[in-house]
C-alpha cells in the first residue's frame, strides 16, 4: 500500500483533513512534508513511517467502544493500515546483500 493510498483512506474516513494535517499529525513532520515528497517523488523516511504506524495504532485503541459500530469500523481500518505500514518498515530494514 502506497503512502498516498493511506492518506486517501484516512481522508475518506474523515480522520484526516488535508495533506498538511497528514504531514503533521500522522507523519510527525512539518506541514509541507507530504506535498514535498510527492512532488519530488521521494520515499518517505523510515522515521515518518514509524510515526504513522504508532499514530494509527494509538487511534485504533482510542476507538474501542462497542456502543458505536461506526467507530469500530474505523478501528478495523486503522489496524489494517498500520499493518501495511509496519510491513513496509520491515522490508526497508532487511539486509540485502
Amino acid at each position: 500500500m502506497e503512502l498516498h493510498d493511506v492518506f486517501l483512506l484516512l481522508k475518506k474516513q474523515k480522520l484526516c483533513r488535508s495533506g498538511r494535517d497528514f504531514s503533521e499529525h500522522y507523519l510527525g513532520q512539518g506541514r509541507n512534508y507530504y506535498s514535498v515528497i510527492r512532488a519530488r517523488e521521494r520515499q518517505v523516511s523510515t522515521k515518518a513511517m514509524m510515526n504513522l504506524y504508532f499514530k494509527l495504532r494509538s487511534q485504533a485503541e482510542q476507538l474501542n467502544d462497542e456502543r458505536f459500530p461506526a467507530l469500530l469500523k474505523n478501528q478495523q481500518i486503522l489496524r489494517e493500515i498500520s499493518g501495511y505500514v509496519l510491513e513496509d518498515v520491515k522490508q526497508r530494514s532487511k539486509f540485502c546483500p
